[in-house]
């Protein structure tokens, strides 16, 4: 049986929520909470979109393109994969930063560890340079007094399928 794309976010998403440093109780997620709401934790990574009433801050994966990972790849499309994955980080200005830094760490060191492989999907690469980009969310969006920005990051995941 062959296994889906969704495999591959659901890897990346397991890495995170696992990850202590972001999502543990006294995590990068668990401190801040605008208007009384309830600081987040582990349940603060969503993919692709959280509850109406999320809890600030939080990660949020989209997957933007999927595609054959080599040029030529015609009788095997999914023997390789190149995956973009937007990841964003939703929150108050000042708490974001540390977050992506997190980020950004902890894919490259789990992708080299192989701590994202999983018994169908080997992650080959994850590039994780390049920019986050700020955009400011307004604020009827968010319902809170506290301004909420989201930073957002393009990875390029590189996947080898362990079931073909």
């Amino acid at each position: 049986m062959n296994a889906d794309y969704g495999g591959i976010i659901a890897a990346v998403a397991g890495v995170l929520k696992a990850d202590a440093t972001l999502t543990g109780t006294s995590g990068l997620l668990a401190n801040f909470g605008p208007t009384g709401a309830t600081p987040s934790r582990a349940n603060s990574v969503f993919y692709p979109e959280p509850p109406a009433d999320r809890v600030y801050p939080c990660v949020t994966l989209w997957d933007l393109a999927t595609g054959a990972g080599l040029p030529r790849q015609h009788d095997a499309p999914m023997a390789l994969v190149r995956m973009s994955l937007q990841i964003s980080v939703w929150g108050a200005s000042q708490s974001l930063r540390p977050i992506c830094t997190e980020i950004d760490t902890l894919l490259e060191t789990a992708y080299r560890a192989g701590a994202m492989d999983t018994a169908q999907w080997q992650f080959n690469d994850i590039d994780t340079r390049g920019p986050w980009h700020t955009i400011a969310v307004p604020r009827e969006l968010t319902g809170g007094s506290v301004p909420i920005e989201q930073r957002a990051k393009v990875f390029v995941v590189v996947t080898a399928n362990k079931t073909l």
